[in-house]
């Protein structure tokens, strides 16, 4: 298992973490560096991570936050999002019907949607 260790009071805002994501996720890097200027928080079905800057001038680590009692996996009806005995949530799309409930019940707002996708589903860390 990996996993990324951020320190917030020492991030410069590098987004070194995000081209990791990027690269551990298979997205495309081009559409990612996209997104980022496109949405409000930085997130998309092609960047499940960012680093925006905050009023006083630091960064914070946008991305799932692998909840104790993710609410995203009850509210998933065909185990498309699950919790390991180990602790990530993770996301298998081959279960996914594109339901949208996840993406509702996360209080973090994490798990996006394809919305140019022809067969949509949802995004979320694999």
């Amino acid at each position: 298992m990996k996993a990324i260790l951020v320190d917030v009071t020492r991030c410069t805002g590098c987004e070194r973490c995000v081209a990791a994501c990027t690269e551990a996720n298979d997205l495309d890097p081009v559409r990612a560096q996209i997104d980022r200027a496109v949405t409000k928080d930085g997130l998309s079905e092609n960047r499940f991570l960012s680093v925006p800057k905050v009023a006083d001038g630091r960064f914070v680590r946008l991305s799932c936050m692998h909840c104790l009692e993710p609410s995203c996996v009850s509210a998933c009806l065909v185990g498309g999002i699950t919790k390991t005995p180990e602790g990530p949530v993770i996301y298998d799309p081959d279960k996914c019907i594109g339901c949208r409930y996840c993406m509702l019940a996360c209080p973090f707002h994490i798990p996006r949607y394809e919305w140019s996708s022809p067969v949509p589903l949802m995004r979320h860390v694999r």
